[in-house]
């Protein structure tokens, strides 16, 4: 569905796709597809309604802040005009998450035989 908007880079579609086995992970750890809905709505939300941030390249109307680069730092270190989600940080975090998930995944497989 991101393919489409504006800004997209291959590091944007990477941490998409990166986010996907995330909570796909994360489903199920928690066994329950709400815990994942939720936080793929707070993500948007926060990022857009709070901080002011681009939502995967989509323009952000009014929110609480608004943060704004004024820096020359490349767009791969803060996802430039497509948020967050076009940063190396981002990747990063969600390979961490995965890393986590999945070994978390394998003890309980382990401890279930």
């Amino acid at each position: 569905m991101h393919l489409a908007n504006d800004n997209v880079t291959f590091l944007s579609i990477l941490s998409i796709v990166l986010s996907g086995v995330t909570m796909a992970l994360y489903m199920l750890k928690r066994d329950n597809l709400w815990s994942v809905i939720g936080l793929h709505g707070a993500w948007d939300f926060i990022q857009g309604n709070v901080y002011g941030i681009a939502v995967s390249g989509t323009d952000v109307g009014s929110s609480i802040f608004h943060f704004a680069n004024k820096t020359s730092a490349p767009e791969w270190v803060f996802g430039g005009g497509f948020g967050t989600e076009g940063s190396l940080i981002t990747s990063l975090v969600e390979l961490l998450f995965i890393a986590y998930l999945w070994h978390s995944l394998k003890k309980e497989k382990s401890q279930a035989v």
